[in-house]
């Protein structure tokens, strides 16, 4: 085999794993954004006095995760609707 085929095939594969790696990171961050949506809502909502029984039945979507949101909002406050999305995922 030839250097220069060598080379070709490493930087062919090497190629081919950066955009396994990109699609992976571009999912997440896909996830991330779509979650952030979920959070805004919920804090929307919390912030007009319902509670997570309330927004649960609104949105259909399981108490344990709108409380969830709810607990890391009320302990970050500082923290965007993406961080706490992230965090989220994390905890997945």
């Amino acid at each position: 085999m030839k250097m220069e085929e060598r080379d070709r095939l490493i930087r062919d594969e090497g190629e081919k794993i950066g955009r396994v790696e990109g699609k992976a990171e571009g999912r997440a961050e896909g996830r991330a954004e779509g979650k952030a949506s979920l959070v805004s809502i919920i804090r929307k909502k919390a912030l007009k006095g319902l509670d997570a029984a309330a927004i649960s039945e609104l949105l259909e979507t399981g108490q344990k995760e709108i409380r969830e949101i709810l607990d890391l909002a009320e302990s970050h406050p500082e923290w965007s609707d993406l961080e706490i999305a992230a965090e989220l995922i994390r905890r997945q």
